[in-house]
């Protein structure tokens, strides 16, 4: 990745349960964008930060992944590459993960929403179901999950992943500005 880069927007959520707030950005580089944050919340009573760092290219195709939890016990990261096919390997070596999933969901973010609903760039009332390697914390465990994003309005999503059901609502730059009963937009740059 080059070390060009402009920032397109940022955004400061909080976490309607009380738990934590995550700064956002978003730039664009020369071979795509990336999408940058730290969240600071409690895990397990004890406080915690999460970096990341998710390079999609110019389609909005996961590319590369790197994230890491601070939780004062412990130091753990995962760095993850992908080759915009659905192909995934742990960085540095080889792993048969996710296959078949184009966009990376970071569990304790609303970031990586934005990715598959720049890529898909559906018109109001299409939808389109997605399969995602979804990173949980604390324990970074790696999952492929089916996902299913349906446009309502210029900037309002349906999306569903098994039994959950949200409302997403975007901002700039397809940044989100609510995710339903989780996730909110206080500030944005």
């Amino acid at each position: 990745m080059s070390n060009e880069r402009a920032q397109l927007a940022s955004v400061l959520w909080y976490d309607r349960d009380g738990l934590g707030a995550e700064r956002c950005r978003l730039h664009e580089t020369d071979s795509g964008y990336l999408v940058e944050g730290t969240a600071v919340f409690a895990n397990e009573g004890l406080p915690a930060i999460a970096r990341y760092q998710v390079v999609v290219d110019k389609a909005w195709r996961t590319r590369k992944v790197w994230a890491e939890l601070d939780d004062g016990r412990a130091i753990r990261e995962v760095e993850l590459e992908a080759d915009g096919f659905g192909r995934w390997r742990l960085a540095g070596g080889d792993a048969d993960i996710g296959e078949g999933c184009i966009d990376v969901d970071l569990n304790f973010s609303p970031s990586t929403n934005t990715l598959p609903i720049r890529r898909l760039e559906l018109e109001v009332g299409a939808s389109a179901t997605i399969c995602a390697l979804w990173l949980r914390l604390p324990d970074l465990a790696l999952e492929a999950v089916e996902q299913r994003y349906e446009r309502t309005s210029a900037n309002t999503w349906q999306y569903s992943a098994g039994a959950f059901r949200a409302e997403i609502v975007t901002g700039p730059q397809g940044l989100i500005a609510d995710y339903e009963g989780i996730w909110r937009a206080i500030a944005w740059g």
